[in-house]
């Protein structure tokens, strides 16, 4: 099966050939995807320790509940401490 990349994708792809640390064009993307797949089993990783972690706060009484007023009023204090809002 034989596919068109995208121009950018290409020339990457063979920047990546001239550069001279792959045989293939299937090397890289074997490589670039072996990559994307360690930076999302990382990200799950830390996305399933924090959720650990507010878990166990909760269990121990250590979360209150949200009040969504203060929250809002919070957020724009901060908004325009930071000028993003007036």
């Amino acid at each position: 099966m034989s596919y068109q990349f995208p121009s950018d994708i290409q020339a990457r792809l063979d920047a990546f050939l001239q550069a001279g640390g792959f045989q293939s064009e299937d090397d890289v993307i074997r490589h670039a995807i072996a990559a994307l797949v360690q930076i999302e089993s990382e990200k799950r990783k830390r996305w399933n320790e924090r959720n650990r972690m507010a878990e166990d706060d909760f269990a121990n009484g250590r979360m209150e509940p949200l009040d969504r007023e203060q929250f809002w009023h919070e957020m724009r204090e901060q908004l325009m401490r930071e000028g993003a809002i007036q």
